[in-house]
């Protein structure tokens, strides 16, 4: 039986924040978004962590897991396999422009390479207040951004699935169902902030408009480029409280 997972002092959630390297705009396109997703789900399953809530930025994501290894382990397998299939595909594509404003003095093991900086942001959670904090946080960030109007708009983001309104195709699934509520607010449902995987997609109410980057084929590092933005759910969404 799956395990479940109750925040507290002595189970904590990771709230985790990886930059690219010079704040390079590497998640421009959405293939490359895409690719991140699949390697965010293959870290998981590698890790064996579960993954309660993301957003993919241009140039950072968030991240917000539980603790079944130490940090560090964590921060290694998430950071090393997203890094090795992001400049995979940025060599399967040729994109010699962007290989090069990541390369780097050739180190131990022969990276040539490197996708992400250095520095560990990683911010414990400890209460099931600061944990939805954190979720609002995340999935307000393309707005703040200026990117989309509402949090459930953005595709590469978790949003629509506390919502209750995911996407036929959600690029990432979540593992809140697995959250051991404390609180009896959120036991009851009512809220939106127990929300489960099981709920029905439903499909998108208008049509999503595709980011136009200057030629499909163009190298992600260059050019201008716009958002994606997808209108979706008849409802307002609402903050999670």
């Amino acid at each position: 039986m799956p395990h479940r997972f109750q925040i507290s002092r002595d189970s904590q959630a990771l709230y985790i924040t990886l930059n690219t390297k010079n704040r390079l705009p590497v998640f421009r396109k959405d293939e490359i978004r895409k690719v991140v997703c699949e390697a965010i789900d293959e870290a998981r399953k590698s890790a064996g962590f579960l993954l309660f809530a993301y957003v993919i930025m241009i140039d950072h994501l968030h991240v917000i897991t539980d603790q079944p290894k130490p940090i560090s382990e964590v921060l290694r397998v998430l950071k090393g396999i997203t890094a090795r299939r992001v400049i995979d595909y940025l060599k399967e594509q040729n994109y010699s422009a962007s290989l090069a404003k990541l390369q780097h003095e050739v180190r131990d093991r022969n990276y040539r390479y490197s996708l992400w900086q250095t520095e560990k942001n990683v911010y414990p959670i400890f209460s099931e207040g600061l944990f939805m904090q954190k979720v609002n946080y995340i999935h307000n960030n393309p707005v703040r951004a200026g990117m989309v109007e509402r949090a459930i708009d953005y595709r590469c983001s978790s949003a629509r699935i506390w919502q209750r309104c995911p996407l036929d195709d959600e690029p990432l699934l979540m593992d809140i169902d697995r959250i051991d509520w404390r609180s009896s607010l959120r036991k009851g449902g009512a809220t939106s902030a127990k929300p489960t995987q099981a709920t029905k997609p439903m499909r998108s109410s208008l049509v999503a408009s595709r980011s136009a980057v200057q030629g499909e084929d163009s190298d992600p590092l260059l050019g201008r480029y716009k958002f994606d933005k997808l209108r979706i759910c008849d409802k307002t969404a609402a903050k999670i409280e």
